[in-house]
């Protein structure tokens, strides 16, 4: 009896060595599920759902105090480095923050690795570069409570898209008075030639203006959240980001607006949200699409979005129990075909899912779950080609009073 005992805890131990190692593709059990970091905060799951093989994670947001958070790669980084893992990695370096779970995110432009749509993180936005003229879906996300309550999930498909704006000020007045207010086509997102365009400090620490533009470094304004001033104006050479402030870029017919900043002139960028993301205290937020369910109903918005023509096996989702569950899935089709918005919609909602919305799927599916009872545990981790940003799974920064 104890040999049979030996062996069945070195199978079983091997069959998790398997299943957590990284490699692309296995042979997996029609079922197995483990617990995430630390033991009772969620479970990863893989299983088989008729053709599918469903990959996910399930976590109760508010539950060992976790929430989401999207999070763009570094771009002080190659591009071998723009892996889901390493997008976590760097995440909680930077914050300190452990990563219990991560998903690809949104949409990138695989020529150029340029990320598509916008990434609110913090409540600032990290990279603002919105398609337009169409509809598209977008998912948010409230911060966890300081007495515990969970973080919410928000998705919306809004007939008016997130815009950005930039309001210059009369420089030297007591009370400043606005003078303009400009529109931002790009936020950390090199632009088109004419384009305005931010890059804060999360994008590098130095830029070189190109030919036919005018660079301005402006740094945060004491005592007024949110405002800057002109300290440097740039046409050539290296211009600095400041630490504590950003950079206006006027490329070509932009320049025309040079004059609204002299040094010393006041600048405040400011961005509209869903209205119900600004009613709920939405800190977080992503472009995706196409949405899935809606109310507990299969509601695939994939022509309106104009993503129909996407082709694949591979899906990649987010999906919202009532009773507050996230579920981060990666699903496959095992035959020959594609996996259509509407499979993955009808199967969420067969795991009781009530909201849900699409990730950037296809070659860019990945997925990574620490398993196991400590943080220092082995992990699983998939993924397919660089991405422009992750969905992290994180446990909420520890509040100070």
């Amino acid at each position: 009896m104890r040999i049979r005992k030996t062996r069945l805890y070195f199978v079983t131990g091997g069959l998790l060595a398997m299943l957590l190692s990284d490699q692309s593709r296995r042979l997996v059990p029609a079922f197995w599920q483990t617990g995430l970091t630390p033991g009772g905060v969620g479970r990863f799951v893989i299983q088989e759902e008729g053709d599918i093989t469903l990959k996910f994670v399930a976590a109760r947001l508010g539950a060992g105090n976790l929430e989401l958070v999207p999070v763009p790669f570094y771009q002080d980084q190659g591009p071998g480095t723009r892996s889901i893992a390493e997008i976590a990695r760097r995440f909680t370096l930077e914050t300190q923050r452990p990563v219990i779970a991560a998903i690809n995110g949104g949409f990138f432009d695989t020529a150029t690795g340029l990320p598509i749509g916008f990434l609110l993180r913090d409540g600032r936005m990290d990279f603002f570069n919105m398609p337009q003229g169409f509809q598209r879906s977008m998912v948010g996300f409230s911060s966890a409570g300081t007495s515990g309550e969970g973080s919410h999930v928000w998705i919306n498909s809004p007939r008016v898209m997130p815009k950005v704006w930039l309001d210059t000020f009369m420089v030297g007045a007591g009370r400043p008075m606005r003078t303009d207010t400009l529109a931002v086509h790009h936020i950390n997102v090199p632009g088109g030639k004419h384009a305005l365009a931010l890059f804060t400090p999360i994008y590098a620490s130095s830029l070189k203006p190109p030919e036919n533009s005018i660079y301005l470094a402006a740094h945060a304004e004491p005592g007024r959240p949110g405002v800057y001033r002109v300290s440097e104006i740039c046409k050539r050479g290296l211009v600095r980001i400041p630490s504590d402030g950003l950079v206006v870029a006027l490329h070509g017919d932009a320049r025309a607006k040079a004059g609204l900043f002299p040094i010393g002139a006041l600048i405040r960028p400011r961005w509209s949200l869903p209205a119900d993301w600004t009613d709920h205290a939405v800190m977080h937020g992503l472009l995706a699409g196409p949405r899935l369910l809606e109310a507990g109903k299969v509601q695939v918005t994939a022509k309106a979005e104009r993503l129909d023509s996407l082709k694949s096996r591979d899906r990649v989702a987010l999906a919202v129990k009532a009773n507050g569950d996230a579920i981060l899935v990666w699903a496959h089709k095992n035959t020959p075909g594609n996996l259509s918005f509407e499979q993955v919609a009808q199967v969420l909602a067969k795991m009781g899912a009530e909201e849900a919305i699409a990730l950037d799927g296809g070659k860019s599916r990945a997925i990574l779950a620490q398993a196991g009872d400590t943080y220092a545990d082995e992990r699983y981790f998939e993924g397919g080609r660089p991405v422009a940003n992750a969905l992290v799974l994180a446990v909420k920064a520890p509040t100070h009073s």
